[in-house]
């Protein structure tokens, strides 16, 4: 153990010594933050850029088409008429009433409306309760004009607009709704998540194989060392560069960028050790398999950058269609953000974090066990 905390302290004091580690470590990571972050404020659920609806009504759709375009404007769409079908496609939300629509509804025959996303998620979801929720309040006001014995004309149905309504449903939340994040509070967990990542799967492994190439590592067999004992001042030296990626992501987030943590911070930490040992243990696998160190950089860059893109680290994967938030949460970086997400932008509680933590620790412990078998010295 002495000699393991040794190696531990020599190898993490000589990696803090490399220019690459500054600047892929702390420097990088800073400049995503800010630009990242600058670039994605904007990025809301709510905004009226993020709610037009382009509607396209076929002549002779007649009154009822207003009154439910009516409708729509009142649950935050800002509408776009377009004259033509064809305009529809260069709109993300698509609304299509044929001809004929009135007609249809008073002769009680079934009429279709087209509506067409570009992409899903969560606010997909919410287009979907919208557009019922307007559907429904204009089939209920054709049946207090039906039982009037009045005919559905733009007037009656103003003047029923107008009228006060006998029944006010009061709603409030039942739980934490789940809005995606965006601007510093998704691009400083997730800046930080893939450069934990690209440090272990690049640098960490490309240093291993260079050590290995200077015979370094065959100078350290040779001496009272164990083998144990290498491998894991080795593992120890990469992990305490990880656990000071995320001390330094934290607090630089929370003091430049006002990101909060959450009620707990603990669990945060738990989850973030975690996928540290996992990417350190698997940049030492790699460096292990690596036969030279451009060989170990260039895979273990495309590997960072291709389970970030997955993993929801440059974009909330609440925002991907559903197909990719499964594949999403199972990746090493899809755990933790799906975590930190609950922890930090959603208000769950710990036990919302544990499977991904524990999926996490599992993976680390797999990891370490290959690479702790598969370390060469030559």
């Amino acid at each position: 153990m002495r000699d393991a905390v040794f190696l531990m302290l020599a190898d993490t004091a000589h990696l803090l010594r490399r220019r690459e580690i500054w600047v892929w470590a702390f420097g990088l990571p800073l400049i995503f933050f800010y630009f990242i972050g600058t670039i994605t404020a904007r990025w809301s659920t709510g905004g009226n850029e993020n709610n037009v609806l382009a509607v396209y009504v076929a002549a002779g759709a007649g009154p009822i088409a207003d009154h439910l375009l009516a409708h729509l404007k009142t649950l935050d769409y800002s509408i776009a008429r377009v004259p033509a079908r064809p305009a529809l496609t260069g709109y993300d939300r698509q609304l299509s009433i044929p001809a004929d629509f009135s007609t249809d509804i008073l002769a009680h025959k079934q009429t279709i409306l087209i509506f067409k996303r570009h992409d899903s998620g969560l606010d997909a979801e919410h287009d979907t309760v919208r557009l019922d929720r307007a559907i429904f309040t204009v089939l209920g006001d054709l049946i207090v004009l039906d039982n009037a014995n009045e005919s559905p004309t733009v007037e009656s149905l103003n003047a029923l607009d107008r009228a006060p309504r006998l029944v006010r449903l009061v709603t409030k939340a039942a739980g934490h709704r789940k809005v995606a994040p965006s601007g510093f509070e998704q691009a400083v967990p997730g800046s930080m998540v893939f450069f934990i990542l690209m440090v272990m799967l690049s640098y960490g492994a490309g240093s291993l194989v260079a050590e290995r190439e200077q015979g370094i590592l065959r100078r350290l067999a040779c001496s009272p060392m164990s083998r144990a004992s290498v491998v894991s001042g080795k593992w120890g030296a990469r992990m305490s560069i990880g656990l000071i990626q995320i001390a330094f992501a934290m607090v630089t987030g929370t003091l430049l960028f006002h990101v909060r943590w959450g009620s707990y911070v603990w669990m945060v930490l738990l989850v973030l050790i975690a996928y540290a040992a996992f990417s350190t243990a698997t940049g030492i696998l790699l460096g292990s398999l690596a036969r030279t160190k451009s060989q170990a950089g260039a895979f273990g860059a495309l590997a960072a950058n291709l389970l970030a893109c997955i993993g929801g680290c440059w974009w909330p994967m609440e925002i991907m269609p559903r197909t990719m938030q499964t594949i999403s949460q199972l990746t090493p970086p899809g755990m933790a953000m799906d975590a930190l997400h609950q922890l930090v932008n959603f208000g769950s509680g710990p036990i919302a974090a544990v499977p991904g933590a524990l999926a996490l620790f599992a993976l680390a412990g797999v990891a370490s066990f290959f690479a702790a078998r598969k370390f060469r010295f030559q």
